[in-house]
């Protein structure tokens, strides 16, 4: 298997953040460039079943909470594309829909699972492919390696609750004559 990170290559991570005006939500994405492959992963919050986004303001998450990992694959011409793999814990993230997975173009909905523990934990996006032949021999079977990966991280934390809280409710009453 070859690798193309060598021979005077360069591997780009660019993060980036997006806030929105209307409603707060936290987009982190890392855009891979081998090269000239072009791998863009990004991680997106879903909503919450009382309609919030499930993310916290420094874009952890808590356990039980839901996000959206895409990504999206160009390459240049030279290569022609195989699949693309996407690996994370699975002791740590459950996946219950996805769309496009092994393509191009791909999307995972994915749980922190309530077992889980504080930590950072990676999602890698591997593309898979091989180096276009325009005039291949008759016995030629081309060689599948890695033309790119993405890696983006995704932060677990713990709920918990602050220490001066009190579960009394305090009110007063006020009586008219």
């Amino acid at each position: 298997m070859k690798s193309l990170l060598g021979g005077g290559r360069v591997l780009c991570l660019v993060v980036v953040l997006l806030l929105s005006s209307l409603s707060y939500f936290s987009v982190q994405g890392v855009q891979s460039v081998v090269g000239g492959e072009c791998v863009v992963l990004s991680v997106m919050p879903l909503l919450d079943k009382y309609g919030c986004v499930s993310v916290n303001a420094d874009g952890s998450f808590y356990p039980c909470d839901r996000f959206e990992v895409a990504y999206r694959v160009d390459l240049p011409g030279e290569f022609v594309f195989e699949t693309v793999e996407l690996a994370y814990d699975f002791s740590v993230f459950g996946m219950f829909d996805s769309n496009g997975l092994g393509s191009r173009f791909g999307s995972g909905l994915f749980e922190v699972l309530p077992s889980a523990s504080a930590g950072t934990y990676l999602f890698c996006v591997t593309v898979w492919g091989h180096v276009f032949e325009i005039d291949p021999e008759p016995d030629w079977t081309p060689e599948c390696f890695v033309v790119a990966e993405a890696l983006v991280s995704v932060e677990v934390v713990m709920y918990e609750p602050p220490l001066h809280s009190s579960p009394c409710i305090h009110y007063s009453v006020w009586q008219w004559f």
